[in-house]
């Protein structure tokens, strides 16, 4: 029994030895009124993580919903060829490659799949981590 749970501690600590807090708030949140993305610059060859947050507009004008974006820089992560990278450990992890929209041309980051944007609701904490598989 001992060995059963030390395999099942030492596999929940292995499985988040990838994953890094990048964002914490508190209040009133729901995980479908939150959106996580990257974001980059092209020029200035640098990328961030935005965070947005939807809440009820409580006046009678305007949209439903105000935003609230959060720009968050993020240690090690870059953009190197093109390509958004993660530095961790040593080791780099591609979280997207840079595109550009076809109307306007603005940059956008497609998501690899190597790195992912976690959210969690605990309580009234909204926590946003960023997990390299």
């Amino acid at each position: 029994m001992k060995q059963l749970f030390l395999a099942i501690v030492l596999f929940s600590v292995a499985a988040q030895a990838g994953e890094v807090k990048i964002f914490e708030a508190t209040g009133r949140f729901s995980l479908n009124k939150v959106e996580v993305g990257f974001v980059a610059s092209e020029l200035a060859q640098t990328a961030a993580v935005n965070v947005t947050i939807l809440k009820p507009n409580r006046s009678d004008r305007g949209p439903i919903y105000r935003r609230t974006t959060t720009r968050v820089p993020v240690e090690g992560l870059s953009v190197v060829n093109n390509t958004v990278v993660l530095d961790i450990d040593g080791r780099l992890v591609e979280c997207g490659t840079l595109g550009k929209t076809p109307v306007l041309r603005h940059t956008v980051v497609k998501p690899t799949g190597e790195c992912k944007l976690i959210k969690r609701i605990t309580g009234r904490k909204l926590e946003v981590f960023i997990q390299a598989e």
